[in-house]
């Protein structure tokens, strides 16, 4: 394309005559198919500029622009093999970053770490780590992912999915936590929530991480919780995932840990329910079993069983599901003591949550009854009798009991004390 402009403006007697001569020598453009155009104007008398457009593909431009006037002339060439922009206004060009793309499925490698240890892993999270020590509900699981291959000035997605109900709507993991750290070539990592999927039979919570690759390798590291309930997982393992080629990290269930806590209360108005101003119960013992019922041959082996309810009326068991039956149940008894009742049943299962004790401690009942042995009017100086009988009617022995009668100056003044066994009545004095 030719052009010329005569600057047809007024100028002063002698002035020099203006004019503008643009020259395009080739313009070859690949045009991103999701980003762009190209826009070309002619701004006024003596400017030109471009600005708009990008390429995906590798390209060359060249333009010349010659500019002639009594006193400058000047010439501008560009080669680019990269998708420029150029700046409206002030004329300077600059690398677009791509569309974000998804992270491709062989240049990622899902991790977790192995129990408690510093060692990471793409297989059974709990593998040599000693029973009942591996991740406890409500513990945070760390994962890692590490990217290879990445094309510097990219922006990158990769959806994380991780496994929250079972089809029995069992709690596996309940959030996602990060980036918790970023290393290598990697800037600007964030993970934002998706609408949840289902995956397998099962409900799936989706994050989605973008970050920016600066180079060709870099880890993102980020925690999942595990919710209350996990141990009751319908499957063998619970599992995070990758949305790009299903690559997961699986946590065997039956190590799942988790606390039982079989908690006493003294249960003043018997209605098998602590209320307030009821206190705990400290000194009782309290024992876990497997499965349902308390049967002597299936206690658990664990640490403190049985155990002893402290100051709070507790005692916890740290178990893991493969300590239940099958069903994921244990059960919990108490030794009941002599004088107490039991307001809720002596032996109750569980699948994992707090067992809660009520007793009664029973009283005695007495009764007393006192009578003359003349109902009459008794002459000075004549002996008479008062019976004085004391039952009780309850369950259970009442000790050092005390009965007192008041007499006028004028009678000798009779006290005793009585150990009065259950249903049998009082003595005469």
């Amino acid at each position: 394309m030719r052009g010329m402009h005569r600057n047809r403006g007024r100028h002063g007697k002698g002035g020099p005559r203006f004019e503008l001569v643009v020259l395009v020598v080739s313009l070859a453009l690949v045009i991103s198919q999701s980003l762009g155009m190209i826009a070309a104007s002619a701004i006024g008398p003596g400017s030109f500029s471009a600005w708009g457009w990008h390429s995906q593909a590798t390209s060359t431009s060249k333009s010349s622009e010659k500019t002639t006037s009594s006193d400058k002339t000047s010439t501008t060439s560009s080669d680019s093999a990269s998708a420029p922009t150029r700046d409206r206004s002030s004329g300077t060009a600059s690398v677009t970053a791509l569309a974000p793309i998804e992270v491709p499925s062989g240049s990622t490698d899902l991790e977790g770490r192995l129990g408690d240890d510093s060692k990471w892993t793409d297989g059974n999270l709990c593998a040599g780590v000693p029973k009942g020590q591996c991740y406890k509900e409500l513990d945070q699981v760390p994962h890692r992912i590490i990217f290879t291959g990445l094309s510097s000035g990219q922006e990158y997605f990769l959806d994380v999915l991780i496994e929250f109900k079972d089809n029995a709507n069992h709690t596996g993991y309940d959030q996602l936590t990060g980036p918790t750290s970023v290393s290598g070539d990697i800037t600007g990592a964030t993970f934002t929530q998706q609408a949840d999927q289902t995956c397998g039979g099962k409900t799936c919570k989706v994050f989605r991480l973008s970050f920016t690759a600066t180079g060709s390798d870099g880890i993102v590291e980020f925690d999942v919780r595990l919710g209350i309930g996990a141990h009751l997982w319908n499957g063998s393992n619970l599992s995070v995932e990758l949305g790009n080629g299903n690559e997961t990290v699986p946590l065997p269930v039956n190590e799942i840990v988790f606390d039982i806590i079989a908690h006493k209360f003294n249960d003043l108005n018997s209605n098998g329910t602590q209320d307030q101003g009821e206190p705990n119960l400290a000194g009782w013992t309290m024992t876990l079993y497997s499965g349902t019922g308390c049967d002597s041959n299936k206690v658990v082996s664990v640490t403190g069983n049985p155990g002893t309810t402290d100051a709070s009326g507790n005692v916890t068991w740290t178990v893991t599901g493969g300590d239940a039956d099958q069903s994921g149940n244990f059960s919990v008894g108490e030794t009941l003591k002599a004088g107490w009742t039991n307001t809720t049943p002596l032996c109750q299962t569980t699948q994992g949550a707090q067992v809660n004790f009520g007793n009664h401690q029973e009283q005695p009942t007495l009764t007393i009854t006192k009578t003359a042995s003349d109902n009459g009017s008794v002459p000075v100086n004549t002996a008479f009798t008062y019976t004085v009988t004391v039952k009780n009617t309850g369950q259970v022995q009442a000790t050092g009991v005390v009965v007192t009668d008041d007499l006028p100056d004028s009678l000798t003044n009779v006290s005793a004390t009585y150990n009065v066994d259950p249903g049998t009545a009082g003595e005469t004095a």
